[in-house]
């Protein structure tokens, strides 16, 4: 049976994440949902299908939620998700599950990964033994995880219902003000105006002009700008200067740049 997992990922967590799980499972390939989105013609054959993404907000990230109204699931017979998280929060694969019902179909496996968060306009890096740890402890989940899709096992880490309810609101407020996000992105004087924020942002809203990038308005938030900056140059209003950035060391610019296109 084939199996096709498609991700996003903005400081390359999900993509590890993505790539770790197509080695354990037979017959599987992985997909960039950005990639695919660009696409005019979407083919979708496989029985079962993957949605790898990071936790945004207690939700899902915007781009997810416009591909799975997009995606075609007359070919699914199983269909699983992969959460990746920086901080013990749910709601997402609630979300995900009402979008796929809305469409006639159901979730049939779901589950959060732990891994170290990129958030960094409010919380601080992990240090590099926190890092490892996460990073033993996803392994190890996966290999778990990989068990039961290999199987067609149904498993699906449960909210409680205060949770959905308070993080179904929490993230609407947080997809309204998606818009006004970008004005508080600029770069500062380590800027070398070397371009790499804009071929890295997967939504192609920064551009440069004189030579400085600049931000439109269907920023996500992803922060991949911010963490693969070389010089550590683009800072986020006042809350991210002077801050340790974070990408997955097992994660290249390259490869991020190439979901891409």
């Amino acid at each position: 049976m084939r199996t096709t997992i498609y991700y996003f990922s903005g400081t390359g967590n999900s993509l590890f994440v993505a790539k770790s799980l197509a080695k354990l499972i037979s017959n599987c390939d992985i997909k960039s949902i950005p990639m695919e989105m660009h696409s005019s013609k979407l083919i979708k054959n496989s029985q079962k299908i993957g949605f790898v993404f990071p936790l945004y907000a207690f939700g899902l990230p915007n781009i997810v939620i416009k591909f799975i109204k997009k995606f075609d699931f007359s070919n699914a017979s199983y269909i699983f998700s992969i959460v990746t998280r920086g901080a013990k929060s749910w709601g997402a694969l609630d979300q995900l599950n009402e979008l796929l019902k809305s469409k006639s179909n159901k979730l049939s496996a779901g589950f959060y990964i732990d891994m170290p968060g990129n958030y960094i306009i409010k919380h601080r890096v992990c240090s590099e033994n926190e890092q490892r740890y996460l990073f033993k402890n996803a392994e190890i989940k996966i290999k778990e995880i990989a068990d039961v899709i290999n199987s067609k096992d149904t498993k699906i880490e449960k909210t409680n219902i205060f949770f959905r309810i308070f993080s179904r609101f929490y993230h609407l407020i947080w997809l309204n003000l998606l818009k006004s996000k970008h004005s508080k992105f600029y770069s500062d004087e380590n800027c070398d105006h070397c371009g790499l924020c804009v071929d890295i942002c997967a939504f192609n809203n920064i551009k440069l002009d004189k030579k400085a990038p600049m931000w439109g308005d269907n920023c996500q938030m992803c922060l991949a700008c911010l963490h693969f900056c070389p010089k550590q140059a683009i800072q986020y209003g006042s809350k991210t200067k002077g801050k340790t950035r974070y990408h997955n060391p097992n994660i290249t610019s390259k490869e991020m740049i190439n979901q891409n296109f």
